[in-house]
């Protein structure tokens, strides 16, 4: 009779009101593979999720005040910026001057709940975040590969659907993504949290594990993305020096640096086989040139930057959303020299502010020794080279970049709280294996 009740008791929980909260958060990251069309439906999962957390669930920390301010004033200037902006840019017709603040807000409440959300139960919160996000990453990988492969009906479905045409980056991965850079570097951090949990001994190596990795990195390296190929190569490598240096176990040690060479092997066996290829061993070369013909010159990328700093410091509240274009005829292409195009100096700022903020926060999360340390390197990592990608592309607007500063600020928030209620190492896990182990 007690078993009988029991199962009844497990069953009631799996549908429960707070297990549908915890699905609806899921879905945000295991909705993020398609969002071609937009409103995405990962974008639906996160007001949903915000409305049945609205009330209880969430804590909303004195550590996260400073960052929060930031943050605020860096949307508030986009906004301010637009008003006096009566038409659209020529180059952005599909984008009216508000739509730039529009999405700065909202991405900023994506993270500004995950901060809260993590906040009020870090361990097991950002272990299904962490889960939810390497079953999105792996179905959009293998959909981007088989799209890449032209299986059909996929790719027509997919040519019919969205505002940019496969046929535009033939010879890109894109999965269910309008630009291949943004579905790249959507891809780093799972790519690497995943490595980290394998390296660490949380993540078992399966079947499913090791299918999924070698997915989601074959569709990173064939989606072609410079900056996106930077960020996953920094953050593995910083990972695997951090893990190696600051891990409380020297099995643990050892076991990173065996994991860490297997997993080079297996990515340079991946890369021979896909420069094995004709097509692609062309297109890795066209790629892997640091400065393209659109970069140089005074009227190139990089031209038009340095061009626009001295018109910038002429104007407090800069060119306007979307109005660099209009002097310039492309995108900054830099999220810093944005910031003070598209908000002014208020924008530029305070945006600077935020990343200065942002840094320390990561440098706290990876050097202070915590339950949180082991979860918080590839997070910190992750983010802070993503962060400084904003130099070479405009990312101010990439949803998973707002994710994972949410999780950082969750984390810390933990850790400090922590802290103050004097945690000691005597608390820490054997090494950084969690009890919590993801098959």
């Amino acid at each position: 009779m007690t078993s009988h009740s029991g199962n009844l008791a497990v069953q009631y929980e799996r549908f429960s009101f707070e297990g549908f909260r915890e699905l609806s958060v899921a879905l945000i990251f295991i909705s993020s593979f398609f969002v071609k069309i937009e409103p995405a439906l990962t974008d639906f999962f996160v007001l949903l999720a915000v409305m049945l957390y609205f009330r209880s669930g969430l804590h909303f920390s004195r550590y996260l005040g400073l960052p929060l301010f930031f943050l605020f004033v860096f949307v508030l200037s986009g906004l301010v910026s637009s008003i006096a902006i009566s038409a659209p840019s020529r180059f952005e017709a599909n984008y009216s001057p508000l739509t730039y603040p529009f999405v700065l807000g909202y991405t900023s409440i994506s993270s500004v709940f995950l901060a809260a959300y993590i906040a009020a139960d870090p361990m097991r919160r950002y272990l299904r975040i962490e889960r939810a996000y390497w079953i999105g990453a792996t179905i959009g990988a293998v959909l981007g590969l088989a799209l890449y492969a032209k299986v059909e009906p996929l790719l027509s479905i997919f040519r019919a659907l969205g505002t940019t045409s496969y046929g535009d980056y033939a010879w890109r991965v894109t999965g269910g993504y309008k630009d291949p850079n943004v579905f790249a570097t959507w891809l780093v951090f799972p790519v690497i949290s995943m490595l980290h949990a394998l390296m660490v001994g949380r993540l078992r190596i399966t079947f499913i594990s090791a299918g999924s990795f070698l997915a989601m990195t074959a569709a990173l390296l064939l989606a072609f993305s410079r900056g996106a190929w930077l960020d996953a190569f920094a953050s593995a490598i910083l990972i695997m020096l951090l893990g190696v240096v600051l891990s409380p176990s020297s099995r643990q040690r050892q076991r990173m640096v065996l994991t860490s060479f297997v997993a080079f092997v297996i990515v340079v066996g991946l890369l021979t086989i896909l420069l094995s290829i004709p097509s692609l061993q062309a297109a890795f070369l066209d790629r892997f040139a640091l400065v393209k013909n659109y970069d140089a010159g005074e009227t190139g990328r990089f031209g038009n930057q340095l061009n626009s700093i001295p018109m910038l410091l002429g104007l407090p509240l800069g060119f306007g959303p979307y109005q660099f274009q209009e002097t310039f005829a492309e995108a900054p292409h830099n999220t810093f020299l944005n910031a003070f195009a598209s908000g002014g100096w208020p924008g530029g700022i305070f945006y600077f502010l935020l990343f200065l903020t942002n840094a320390y926060i990561a440098f706290q999360l990876v050097f202070t020794r915590s339950n949180l340390q082991s979860l918080a390197i590839p997070v910190a990592v992750s983010f802070l080279v993503m962060t400084l990608q904003g130099i070479q592309i405009d990312n101010e607007h990439w949803r998973h970049l707002y994710w994972l500063m949410g999780l950082s600020w969750g984390l810390f928030a933990a850790m400090r709280e922590d802290q103050s209620r004097e945690q000691t190492d005597e608390a820490l896990p054997d090494g950084w294996a969690l009890s919590s182990r993801v098959s």
